[in-house]
């Protein structure tokens, strides 16, 4: 039995997202892939409640940037696992201080709440978490957006070409 894409494991997995875009987006592709154990809500994690012991594991991902009190969030997820529960989290993090001027621009223009991968660390070990690993893989991420740019720029002309037309049809049409 082949499940393209997806496995089946079994679980049930319930997906939080502020963006009724990407609620809708995540629906439509979990009735694609006929997947009813997945389910979705539009939610704010930080205001969501759910009964102590709910959940096996939290995966969240790019997200916490945009939380200003991450050590109150972190200890939400605490409680919400049950014991022997596993928290996986991938977000964007900063190096030491001082930065640019440029950098510290763009995270004010952005509002986003960013740490050392040392201070997340420390957030989640007083939220509770007792076997806590963190990984700086900005060295990974830097080669797979060089490598996207390389893909793009391969593809730069095709990709005018073809935007330039759907832009020129619809101007036609309306």
């Amino acid at each position: 039995d082949d499940d393209g894409p997806f496995q089946t494991f079994g679980v049930d997995v319930l997906g939080l997202d502020l963006s009724d875009n990407m609620v809708d987006i995540a629906m439509e592709r979990a009735r694609t892939e006929r997947l009813p154990s997945v389910q979705f809500e539009v939610a704010d994690a930080t205001k969501r409640t759910f009964p102590e012991g709910s959940f096996d594991v939290i995966y969240s991902r790019d997200t916490i940037l945009h939380i200003n009190d991450k050590l109150a969030l972190f200890k939400r997820f605490h409680s919400w696992l049950k014991p022997g529960g596993q928290l996986l989290i991938s977000d964007y993090c900063c190096g030491e201080k001082p930065w640019t001027p440029a950098f510290e621009a763009y995270v004010r223009q952005r509002e986003y709440v960013l740490y050392t991968p040392s201070e997340y660390g420390k957030f989640l070990q007083q939220a509770g978490f007792c076997s806590v690993h963190v990984e700086d893989r900005t060295a990974q991420f830097i080669q797979v957006i060089q490598t996207e740019l390389q893909r793009a720029e391969a593809i730069k002309e095709e990709f005018i070409q073809v935007q330039g037309h759907v832009i020129y049809a619809t101007q036609v049409l309306l």
